[in-house]
């Protein structure tokens, strides 16, 4: 399983999963963790496979929630989750073919970890803004999702360059004030209780 985990990680980052460093990474990483000890492995690991520590480009993508589930049933979160991925990685195949020497962060890659929730990836890709990137660039509609209004906090605080998908510059108040708007939409489509809008709201508080 960690093997597993370790593979699709690494493949996020860029990095050819069968290629000498990372297999002797794996070698010697794989072995004696257990599962709520992944997080501290992936982020070591992708040191030892080359990742420069505050030197590569991460993307910020909408993934099991944003704009694309506005209206949408339940019935469909899989294949608007693949949509998400589909989008982001041709993004990141993009930025790595326009500048081979950088190392562009796609968090879709990585596979379910057993006894994670959506709170443990979040803690995760946290961890690695906060030890690798050197700027994020946020896809587009990225502020209808938890997971990116977070690393948008994040970035902020440790103040990364935040760039959107169109190279312009996402200032503090710009970022949230789209969290706020975004808030609001998605309430007006799911209700006032909307539990991601609540959360997207104690986020924008915090920028304030």
């Amino acid at each position: 399983m960690v093997e597993r985990i370790l593979t699709t990680f690494v493949t996020g980052f860029g990095f050819a999963p069968n290629s000498p460093s990372v297999l002797a990474a794996m070698n010697a990483s794989a072995n004696g963790y257990e599962a709520h000890e992944i997080a501290d492995l992936l982020v070591s690991f992708v040191g030892q496979c080359g990742a420069s520590e505050r030197n590569c480009i991460y993307l910020s993508t909408p993934m099991t929630s944003g704009r694309r589930y506005l209206g949408q049933t339940a019935d469909r979160s899989a294949e608007l989750f693949a949509l998400n991925c589909q989008h982001a990685r041709q993004v990141a195949q993009s930025l790595r073919m326009s500048n081979e020497s950088v190392v562009v962060i796609d968090p879709t890659w990585l596979e379910q970890v057993p006894g994670w929730n959506q709170s443990d990836y979040h803690s995760l890709w946290s961890q690695v803004i906060e030890r690798y990137a050197r700027r994020i660039i946020f896809i587009n509609d990225w502020q209808y999702s938890v997971g990116c209004s977070i690393e948008f906090a994040v970035a902020t605080r440790l103040q990364l360059p935040r760039i959107d998908q169109n190279s312009s510059p996402i200032s503090r108040s710009v970022g949230r004030k789209l969290i706020s708007r975004a808030a609001a939409e998605i309430r007006s489509h799911n209700g006032d209780s909307d539990v991601n809008a609540e959360k997207l709201d104690e986020i924008a508080a915090k920028l304030a």
